[in-house]
């Protein structure tokens, strides 16, 4: 192998690597930021880090699972493994918080062991993916081995899934530590902030496998040496992110002021929910409609988690397969295409003052809805020219459903729509059951059954999915969380405008 073949990812890794500590760092100051602040600023960096890892494989899972003589379900699979081990991550970090409530205290340590949980997995998986090649002809469309490899795809498995699974444990932290941190006007802000690295992250993800592999000088064709650059990548990212936690997170102190014991008394939950003039039926009704209010908002999040990784894994099979893009170019396009988040991002920032809460969640599913009617195939024209309305249609998908998404999340996580600590419904295990319903169903389910789609009935099959389900989400909200979202007009209106002012809590 030529020098010139892994100098390019390499230096391509060291630079982005040094770009992200640098923004940080200045986002990171103490003398300009409290402690919390910092905290949950490198905890969104982290999980911007893991979930480049988790869609950066994306442009080369299909030739992966060719490799190893399987097709696009496989792939699929090899994809959305990533978010069962988020789904198992979450679930420990549950644990380890639930019988040592004070663990969040050493959040340091944890995401450090979750980074040598992502770099494990992507060592693992790298190297067995560019070995896997040798003796397969050198092609953009390589002959499978003549019987499966199921052992060799069985591994690949389980290293999306060690990967994941530090991931997890970001995931579950780093919302719980929200509650923690901050008061809860400012978890809705905060928790939309969460999930824009979230968007970053999986739309930069394509575009650095693709950068890594066009950055190697190959000739067209060399598939061995696209998937080692592809490698270099994957691993360059972890390492990076190692590098960037350990400098920059900061240790919390165990005479920190925890915002949800102040806010939610201790004890029982019907205890929180009483008054002097309530009597024990109208508490019980009040944490009746918690509960339907958080069961809503599960529901909702395991269907953006499988309309969105359905549509990262259908873009790419669809570019390549129905529209004969090159694959390298493919990862490109998909990851500015999900850079979309960005200025849809910087719109609500700038005028989320003039809806309250809920109707910005109907105006981004109304936007995600209209979204969907560009990828059928009535809209997208022959040729590679199809291509590009498909793209716009993701562009207007994927960021509003997950911004809209993170703002219903937000709403959950506030004081008046959680019991107290020890309850079935306080902040650590609502992130628990939402781990499970993003990761463990939607997120793992999505991307194998949007490419079987494809593969069974077509482009129009795949759209009318993802149609359907956006319009299910909002049916969804409309009846079982916007009736019964506790939110005063002048609330709101602090909330969306001044969301850093200390308000009076509800109890």
């Amino acid at each position: 192998h030529t020098p010139e073949s892994w100098l390019g990812p390499v230096c391509a890794i060291v630079i982005f690597g040094i770009f992200m500590y640098a923004l940080l760092w200045s986002q990171t100051r103490p003398d300009f930021n409290s402690m919390n602040q910092i905290t949950a600023t490198v905890s969104n960096a982290q999980l911007f880090f893991q979930h480049v890892s988790y869609t950066l494989i994306l442009p080369y899972s299909y030739e992966t699972a060719l490799s190893v003589g399987l097709g696009a379900a496989y792939s699929g699979f090899l994809i959305g493994t990533y978010m069962t081990g988020v789904m198992l991550g979450s679930v420990m970090m549950w644990a380890l918080l639930m019988n040592l409530p004070k663990l969040w205290h050493r959040s340091r340590r944890l995401a450090l062991v979750a980074n040598a949980c992502n770099l494990a997995g992507a060592v693992i998986y790298c190297s067995i993916s560019t070995s896997i090649v040798h003796g397969t002809p050198n092609s953009s469309n390589p002959t499978s081995p003549e019987v499966p490899m199921y052992r060799v795809a069985a591994f690949l498995l389980i290293s999306r899934l060690v990967d994941g699974f530090g991931c997890g444990m970001i995931v579950q932290l780093a919302v719980v530590n929200l509650s923690h941190l901050f008061k809860s006007e400012e978890r809705p802000s905060q928790m939309a902030s969460n999930q824009f690295a979230i968007m970053m992250g999986i739309g930069i993800g394509p575009l650095i496998g693709s950068a890594a592999c066009r950055l190697a000088f190959l000739h067209e064709g060399a598939q061995e040496e696209a998937l080692r650059a592809n490698a270099i990548a994957y691993v360059g990212t972890s390492i990076a992110a190692t590098f960037v936690v350990a400098i920059r997170f900061p240790e919390l102190r165990d005479d920190m002021e925890d915002a949800m014991q102040a806010e939610v008394p201790k004890g029982p939950a019907e205890v929180s929910l009483l008054s002097a003039s309530h009597s024990e039926e109208q508490a019980g009704l009040c944490l009746q409609s918690k509960g339907v209010l958080v069961c809503t908002g599960l529901v909702m999040n395991a269907l953006r988690g499988f309309v969105i990784s359905g549509l990262e894994a259908a873009t790419s099979l669809l570019l390549e397969e129905e529209f004969a893009w090159r694959r390298r170019d493919i990862g490109v396009v998909i990851g500015i295409c999900f850079l979309s988040c960005i200025p849809v991002k910087a719109l609500y920032e700038n005028l989320k003052g003039e809806l309250k809460l809920t109707q910005w969640i109907r105006v981004m599913t109304f936007l995600s809805i209209m979204g969907t009617f560009l990828l059928f195939s009535f809209a997208c024209p022959g040729g590679r020219h199809g291509g590009w309305v498909l793209l716009l249609g993701d562009a207007i998908l994927f960021p509003t459903l997950f911004l809209g998404d993170g703002l219903s999340s937000g709403l959950l996580m506030m004081s008046q729509h959680l019991c107290p600590a020890g309850s079935w419904l306080d902040a650590n295990h609502i992130m628990l059951y939402r781990g499970l319903m993003v990761a463990g169903m939607g997120r793992t389910l999505g991307p194998p059954s949007a490419r079987m789609q494809i593969d069974n009935g077509g482009q129009n099959s795949y759209a009318f999915q993802q149609f359907a389900l956006a319009v299910v989400y909002l049916m969804i909200f409309e009846l079982g969380m916007a009736p019964r979202v506790k939110l005063d007009d002048k609330q709101d209106q602090n909330l969306a405008v001044h969301p850093e002012a200390h308000l009076r809590q509800f109890t």
